[in-house]
């Protein structure tokens, strides 16, 4: 299928979204002018698209501005993407080609078959679906979606490319499972192709793992849209107009829809490849009584190697994501039926707008009650175990430490002034009276934002730190048979990498600590602020000026809270990736250590132990 996934590459370099070939690089220049088309492209369909945005009521105004804001995020994390992961790229197609496949369809159709047929039947769908909108609305569909369509074939295109790939990886699997069945290959053979494939898995979770999880939440959003349309759009049109928008929706819907559910599809065949290896494992384990220690050995890394599927680390990728994703849908869909009833709901309002205020007040006591009174001795200790575990040229970067303190503050108080500014002229004065107590709120908000982020960026920086110390073990394990001196440095070391290890848990624990329940009302108000928000977009009190200023003073205020929340959830993720990075290289120098002397294979499996019951997590409270 190589010759399958060049031509898919091929394509996809014309967009900026694949590498052209293993050997050649595409112009970083390019990129960044195929990224400048979307994001001019789509600004001017959102100005022609603000009438028809204007005339939806709350939950489907939110609905719609998700899913054009979905769609564009994911052109733009695709073409990053073929800047951004150009190693990882490599090392995917790397593996590829050093792991071997079973054949897949026995019928002798040339490789471009699957290729041509979806783009047929794309370009079809495509072109009806204009002829149909263009007799409806005229001349106005062209300036409001002639650039969905350029984007709505990156995502086909991109469902695709990940169809190929996962097929390539499934057929692998099998490969696997068949050599095992007939005992083709030695334990220690398929053991090496299915670590391998497990990189490759990891590989593949880290380029399309954001693309993934977008592709998800479009056919969501898709489907609630679509199925809404169906229910309502009945009285908006005449019997012909209504034909015509159903048979366009249900053509577009099957499309996305299909291919997303045969990507998830395709995952968790991997994974039944992967319980049929696992199974085939144990029985060998009944049925064998001569090497059952290197059969325990291998049934040990099947299981630590098993493979998983994620969407940007969010949730794993399996069939029954379907089930869920249906259920969440469909009660969306009774509420969004139902959502004229909820736009004279006024309690409901004013219920969110309390509990907005009463957090934001909650969250400021809180933290002044855990600075100074309550968690004073766990402040001491979590600094005290920072610097214990410091380590130096930490941060090579030539800009001065203060740098993202000032440039974040600037940020706030650019934001903080227009919202004032813009407020004042709808409410005059009324605002000071309202809004000056808040403003301060929002400051401290943001402050202890900014202090999760630098506190938790010190704790990712040691773990990394960890994992570079731990790399050189490698080359110490290799050389055990040849020196007793060697043995003895390199148990002294992952005696040493143990202890640092362990003290970066109680740090995370500490951090849990004083943190919790700050964390909790911080993730709680961007929440309600979320809610509060999007409802006042469909506001219809204010005038048109008056509303574009409040538009842009929400958003922007939006966007940096919930930005901060985001980029606390990112980097504690990342510190929990390179907790994996170790324990992965734990249970790797476990294996390097099978048929060594008693002593020092049972220190590496002690040490795979501690690190594994050492793992930290992060908790909200």
């Amino acid at each position: 299928m190589f010759a399958l996934l060049q031509l898919v590459f091929y394509v996809g370099d014309f967009f900026a979204i694949t590498p052209k070939s293993t050997g050649r690089r595409r112009s970083k220049l390019y990129s960044l002018w195929v990224l400048m088309f979307f994001v001019i492209g789509v600004t001017i369909s959102t100005v022609y698209k603000k009438p028809e945005y204007m005339e939806l009521v709350h939950i489907k105004f939110a609905v719609a501005i998700f899913m054009d804001l979905t769609l564009f995020v994911f052109n733009c994390t695709v073409v990053v993407i073929g800047i951004w992961k150009r190693k990882q790229w490599a090392i995917l197609i790397k593996f590829l080609k050093m792991t071997p496949a079973s054949h897949g369809s026995r019928l002798k159709l040339p490789y471009y078959t699957s290729f041509l047929v979806t783009h047929v039947i794309f370009w079809i769908v495509t072109i009806y679906d204009a002829y149909a909108w263009s007799d409806i609305m005229g001349t106005e569909f062209a300036k409001r979606y002639s650039v969905e369509i350029i984007q709505s074939y990156l995502l086909f295109l991109y469902q695709y490319l990940l169809y190929v790939i996962v097929k390539m990886l499934l057929l692998r699997y099998r490969h696997l499972v068949q050599n095992f069945m007939q005992r083709q290959l030695s334990l220690k053979k398929i053991e090496y192709n299915f670590c391998l494939l497990r990189v490759i898995v990891e590989t593949f979770n880290d380029i399309f793992g954001w693309p993934f999880l977008l592709i998800i939440f479009y056919t969501s959003l898709q489907l609630l849209s679509y199925f809404d349309d169906s229910f309502k759009s009945g009285f908006l049109y005449d019997e012909n107009e209504y034909d015509e928008m159903i048979i366009s929706n249900v053509c577009f819907l099957i499309m996305t829809t299909g291919g997303t559910i045969i990507l998830i599809w395709l995952c968790d065949l991997i994974l039944q490849e992967s319980e049929k290896i696992l199974a085939l494992a144990y029985k060998l384990r009944r049925f064998n009584n001569v090497e059952k220690a290197e059969v325990e050995n291998f049934i040990a890394t099947l299981v630590d190697n098993f493979p998983q599927f994620s969407a940007a680390r969010f949730f794993l990728i399996n069939r029954s994501i379907i089930l869920n994703i249906l259920n969440i849908l469909f009660t969306c869909l009774i509420f969004m039926i139902q959502q004229e009833g909820y736009a004279d709901l006024i309690h409901v309002r004013y219920a969110i707008t309390i509990m907005m205020d009463l957090t934001l007040y909650l969250f400021n006591c809180t933290i002044i009650v855990v600075a100074v009174f309550w968690k004073r001795k766990q402040w001491y200790r979590l600094l005290r175990n920072l610097k214990m575990t410091e380590s130096r040229n930490t941060d090579r970067s030539k800009v001065p430490y203060w740098t993202s303190f000032v440039v974040t503050h600037v940020i706030f108080w650019m934001i903080t002034v227009y919202d004032t500014y813009a407020w004042v002229d709808i409410m005059g004065f009324e605002f000071f009276k309202q809004y000056s107590v808040e403003i301060f709120q929002s400051y401290f908000l943001f402050l202890y934002q900014f202090l999760l982020y630098v506190i938790t960026k010190l704790v990712l920086l040691r773990y990394r730190k960890l994992v570079a110390l731990l790399m050189p073990q490698f080359h110490y394990s290799a050389e055990l048979r040849q020196s007793v001196s060697t043995t003895d440095n390199f148990l002294l070391s992952i005696k040493n990498f143990e202890n640092k290890f362990c003290l970066l848990k109680e740090i995370v624990e500490v951090f849990n600590d004083v943190f919790g329940w700050p964390i909790l009302l911080i993730i709680i108000y961007t929440g309600l602020q979320l809610l509060n928000y999007i409802d006042e977009l469909s506001d219809r009190r204010f005038q048109e000026s008056e509303f574009d200023e409040a538009v842009v003073s929400n958003v922007s205020f939006l966007l940096l809270t919930s930005t901060g929340t985001i980029m606390l959830f990112w980097i504690c993720d990342l510190v929990l990736r390179e907790v994996e990075k170790i324990l992965t290289l734990s249970y790797r120098l476990r294996c390097r250590f099978t048929g060594v002397i008693s002593k020092e294979r049972r220190e590496v499996q002690e040490f795979a132990s501690v690190i594994h019951d050492n793992a930290p997590t992060f908790t909200a409270a």
